[in-house]
């Protein structure tokens, strides 16, 4: 007997200690598992629709940050502190804060620097009008200054960068600024992607400009389509997306115009696994983005009427991009009357300032069925139109079952709560019931 408690309590410090081993060495993997959503562009292209974006440049007020982290992706601008990612991150870890930079404007770093400025044809540099030189980029002390500016950035935590001005020539936004050829241009914009993107490791990288320019996508992780969807032209704007997603890259939709014009471009984004952002807005939410889609059950498709729909878990968007109207069954999301081939011709000019176009009109109905939320409808005869449907599945105690969702519900009633996650009860649990057992095994043979 006295041999038998001897075992008994080697027993019992055995499993005590390898329920310590498992609980440390479990709790860091699920707690890692849980809060690395959003890391990289392949993941954000599978999180759960609608899928989320702001630029922000604003000041900071007391609520800001709750505000910001009810989105998915979020710009701030890359002097912005480190203070201000943690704020977001605190409350929702699962935004992802890139920062944003502009390599075309010196700002405070090209100032002292004038040999780096850009300069046309006479040797006469030019001002981005926003009281800072445009800068040359085929400069190779500018490029390393560029790529200094971005580590610094996300050495403050940043999970990314968004580089603006992606453009063919700096003569598209500043005519006569460049004396040199395009195709210069291109290639140092390229080399300078390839070192940020270097430097970066393995944080998100994107840019803002023009999509039609391959080596640019393909040297990083995304694009950002500003002014979406109106002056590439709607086809355009689709077809590029839908590219870009295919080579699985992160797309943000910048879009800007009226009220109706935001239904529209909100849907079109709907088509896509992009981030959608309308400006101007400061920080605020609209109730439509926490309307939960669930994850895509398909691709877009384009029907014989010329509509555009995709299926989604709990509705189905359908974008009607020609100046004919159509009629759409929301029950299906099939148009039930069919219509003429789209009159609206897309252009490929590579602009880089959006202006709006009041007179596209669109529609976003987002009829829930057992539940309180109204429907809502935009104007009576649109030129063009978009609807959202939902199914009745769609409700609130389905939405926070989902799996996948980076924003919780409760996003659209102010600061975003964030789901508990069972990592210590799990490892307590995994603790406590080896070693009850063993205190049994030894009560036992002690008797």
């Amino acid at each position: 007997m006295k041999y038998a408690k001897r075992y008994a309590i080697r027993v019992l410090f055995l499993l005590v200690l390898s329920s310590l081993v498992a609980a440390w060495a479990i709790a860091p993997a699920a707690a890692a598992s849980s809060s690395s959503g959003g890391s990289n562009a392949q993941s954000l292209n599978g999180a759960s629709a609608p899928h989320t974006y702001i630029d922000f440049k604003g000041s900071w007020g007391a609520d800001t940050a709750a505000n910001l982290a009810k989105y998915d992706v979020v710009a701030l601008h890359y002097t912005d502190t480190a203070q201000h990612v943690q704020a977001i991150k605190g409350i929702n870890p699962n935004t992802v804060v890139l920062a944003y930079f502009n390599p075309l404007f010196g700002g405070s770093e090209g100032k002292p620097h004038t040999e780096w400025y850009l300069r046309d044809a006479k040797g006469v540099t030019h001002s981005s009008g926003y009281n800072e030189p445009l800068m040359d980029l085929t400069n190779p002390g500018w490029r390393a200054m560029c790529v200094q500016i971005s580590q610094n950035a996300l050495q403050k935590g940043f999970d990314g960068l968004v580089l603006d001005n992606g453009l063919t020539s700096p003569n598209v936004s500043y005519p006569g600024s460049w004396s040199g050829s395009d195709s210069q241009w291109q290639s140092s914009t390229i080399a300078l992607y390839n070192s940020i993107k270097q430097a970066a490791g393995g944080k998100i990288v994107i840019y803002n400009g023009a999509y039609f320019i391959p080596g640019y996508v393909d040297a990083l992780d995304g694009w950002m389509d500003e002014g979406f969807p109106f002056y590439k032209g709607w086809d355009n704007s689709i077809g590029f997306a839908l590219d870009a997603a295919n080579k699985g890259k992160l797309i943000l939709f910048y879009a800007q115009g009226s009220a109706s014009d935001r239904y529209f471009c909100y849907c079109s984004a709907l088509l896509t696994d992009g981030y959608f952002f309308y400006a101007p807005t400061g920080t605020k939410w609209f109730d439509d983005y926490g309307i939960q889609l669930g994850t895509a059950l398909s691709k877009a498709e384009k029907n014989a009427d010329g509509t555009w729909q995709r299926a989604y878990q709990y509705g189905t968007v359908v974008v009607n991009p020609s100046s004919k109207t159509a009629h759409i069954d929301l029950k299906s999301g099939q148009s039930t009357t069919a219509i003429v081939t789209p009159t609206v011709k897309a252009t490929a000019v590579p602009t880089v300032k959006a202006t709006a176009v009041p007179t596209v009109k669109a529609t976003a109905v987002p009829t829930v069925k057992a539940t309180a939320v109204p429907t809502v409808k935009a104007t009576a005869v649109p030129t063009a139109t978009a609807a959202l449907t939902l199914s009745s599945a769609n409700s609130t105690a389905e939405n926070e079952s989902v799996p996948g969702i980076s924003v919780p519900s409760a996003q659209t009633s102010g600061v975003a709560s964030l789901s508990a996650q069972p990592v210590l009860e799990f490892s307590l649990l995994g603790l406590g019931i080896p070693a009850l057992l063993a205190g049994l095994v030894y009560l036992l043979i002690r008797r």
